[in-house]
């Protein structure tokens, strides 16, 4: 009986697992198009079309900004746990300083978090 119950849970937490990777693998993928030369972080990105993807499914989600054009920058980010209510369609939010634009959070549909950067 113990054996069994061993074998069970361990097939059920693999499911479970295989499952939340994929969907931070597919869900968090966004595209998004930066107008303006901007600070991500402590990294400036130049103004481009984009995909964001965070690379890393630990404590700490590092999102990898990749351009069409081949530049390609990693930033640390931390989990929002609450917000506004989940948005329609993706939000990233820029606040300007100067002539100086910076990313501070970004917000995903059907996500219950959103991620805001580390300066």
């Amino acid at each position: 009986m113990t054996k069994r119950l061993l074998v069970v849970c361990t097939v059920a937490l693999a499911l479970i697992l295989s499952v939340g990777m994929a969907l931070a693998a597919n869900v968090e993928a966004i595209t998004a198009k930066l107008p303006h030369e901007t600070v991500v972080g402590a990294v400036t990105i130049p103004a481009g079309d984009y995909t964001i993807r965070n690379i890393n499914n630990g404590d700490t989600p590092v999102l990898l900004f990749h351009s069409n054009s081949g530049f390609n920058a990693t930033v640390l980010a931390t989990r929002i746990l609450s917000g506004p209510e989940t948005p329609e369609k993706t939000q990233l939010i820029l606040e300007r300083e100067g002539d100086t634009y910076r990313l501070t959070k970004i917000w995903i549909p059907d996500l219950s978090f959103g991620y805001e950067f580390i300066r």
